[in-house]
């Protein structure tokens, strides 16, 4: 176990996210709703501020709808118009319906079973890679990153090493 965890190291230090990849921030988000505001400030607020946002993780381990979830209702709450779509929702997406507002498409375990990604080809998109901290390889971090690099998403941002929040962490399991 331990020659396995030094070969294929997880996601514990964001350090060793920047030495792998290339991108212009690594953040931790846990229980610090300021965390995540930094990250949205950070994504939203550059210039060409997006208008098509992909989060997007490498497994469908890692909890990718529990944070969407975390980072829509934080804009929500901040009075900014956006719209979380999933899967099937990307073939209604025409190119004009988000002139105004924010489209947040969630792209969960892109390494496990690619998702259709046809609805956003050609359209100027800004990623976000989000992986759980713990349980990401960081060689599928630096995989996501290149798959993305592949599919011509060329704005990848940053990534995002969440912590689920320790009052979710026992009703997440319950049914």
């Amino acid at each position: 176990v331990l020659w396995n965890r030094y070969r294929h190291p997880v996601v514990r230090d964001p350090r060793r996210i920047r030495d792998a990849c290339q991108v212009p921030f690594v953040e931790e988000v846990g229980d610090d709703p300021h965390q995540l505001s930094r990250i949205q400030a950070f994504v939203l607020a550059a210039p060409r501020s997006p208008r098509l946002l992909l989060l997007v993780s490498p497994r469908k381990a890692d909890t990718l709808d529990e944070f969407t979830t975390e980072f829509v209702e934080q804009l929500h709450s901040a009075d900014v118009a956006c719209e979380r779509l999933r899967g099937p929702q990307l073939d209604d997406l025409s190119t004009g319906a988000h002139a105004n507002s924010l489209a947040i498409v969630e792209a969960p375990g892109v390494l496990d079973d690619p998702p259709r990604l046809d609805a956003i080809a050609n359209r100027p998109v800004t990623a976000v890679i989000v992986v759980r901290r713990g349980r990401t390889l960081l060689e599928d971090v630096v995989e996501l990153r290149s798959y993305l690099e592949l599919i011509d998403v060329s704005d990848v941002r940053g990534v995002v090493v969440y912590r689920p929040s320790r009052r979710n962490r026992g009703t997440a399991s319950k049914p």
